[in-house]
């Protein structure tokens, strides 16, 4: 069994009861089959609960935990304390994924370490063929480029002893980007080996009216929180390696993060705001920097020039091809 560790899977619920039985079935369907389920509700109002707890009497493996609603930081945290496995993964619930999942994660990790894949967007796999060996200096640059292994939780398998004897958790504090804050820290104390494979499992299900993107529409009663990009961004400079290309590569996310913001802003009527003029001021300063950096994908690029010059131009543009 030693070339089978037990791997915590876990899988944070929110309101996802349409999707949610599509999600847990193609975990169970697992070709490595040495795992435990973890599924947290965070206080669903819907029967996301009674899915979850219908599912966890037919299978020993799977361990329900319900708690009032706080965000799905909160969720993963409980996840990370209640969690037995040697390694542990992350799923959302709205996503599913392919049989080989945890099979294509486990093949490269090492105790201590780190192993990556990347994600199909929706239904349609096509696997990468490259299979990428990184320092912790490399992946934090690959975490930051958002053309590199990026910085959500999914995809990954992480060492479960080095998460607890490190005390890394997510930050409840932040609600955009307080995945990638987490690798950053996780990266920080210097995993062994780092694998990055471009086997794609992970069907991530992509919604313009999600919570990422709905921070881009219009909302009567804001919630601050849609403002936290940036400020994960700062909180990750506390735990980068102290190199010239690592803080490049930092500097650089967040002229990403700051045209997010700048979109969010503007989308919310909050143009007078002193944020809006400090974040205009910082792309307008550094928007050629970025579009001719090796980070970030082309997309990107154009964003950060458009937004210098209006970002109420760039909200526009935005729309109309999302």
């Amino acid at each position: 069994m030693n070339n089978y560790p037990l791997i915590t899977i876990i899988v944070p619920v929110y309101n996802t009861s349409q999707e949610l039985t599509k999600c847990i079935i193609s975990i169970l369907n697992q070709t490595y089959q040495n795992f435990e389920l973890l599924l947290i509700d965070d206080g669903s109002k819907d029967n996301s609960l009674a899915i979850c707890e219908a599912y966890a009497l037919k299978d020993e493996r799977i361990r329900v935990f319900h708690k009032k609603n706080s965000g799905v930081s909160s969720a993963r945290n409980l996840g990370i304390q209640m969690a037995v496995g040697k390694y542990v993964c992350f799923v959302d619930s709205d996503d599913w994924v392919d049989a080989d999942y945890l099979e294509t994660l486990n093949k490269h990790m090492q105790p201590n370490g780190l192993s990556v894949c990347q994600l199909t967007v929706n239904n349609y796999r096509r696997d990468d063929n490259f299979l990428l060996s990184f320092t912790p200096k490399q992946a934090q640059i690959s975490v930051l480029d958002c053309n590199g292994m990026q910085g959500y939780p999914v995809c990954k398998l992480f060492d479960l002893n080095l998460i607890k004897k490190n005390h890394i958790f997510f930050d409840e504090e932040i609600s955009i980007c307080e995945d990638l804050l987490f690798c950053i820290q996780y990266l920080r104390y210097k995993p062994s080996i780092i694998s990055y494979s471009g086997k794609k499992p992970y069907h991530y299900l992509k919604s313009f009216q999600g919570a990422i993107n709905s921070r881009f529409q219009y909302h009567a009663n804001f919630d601050q929180r849609f403002l936290s990009e940036t400020e994960a961004i700062r909180k990750c400079k506390n735990f980068l390696f102290p190199n010239i290309d690592v803080y490049k590569a930092c500097k650089m996310r967040y002229i990403k993060a700051a045209v997010n913001t700048l979109r969010t802003l503007e989308a919310n009527r909050c143009q007078s705001s002193n944020l809006y003029s400090s974040l205009l001021s910082t792309v307008r300063k550094n928007c050629f920097d970025y579009a001719f950096s090796p980070y970030g994908v082309r997309s990107s690029k154009i964003s950060v020039l458009v937004s210098a010059i209006s970002p109420s131009l760039e909200l526009k543009i935005w729309r109309l091809v999302n």
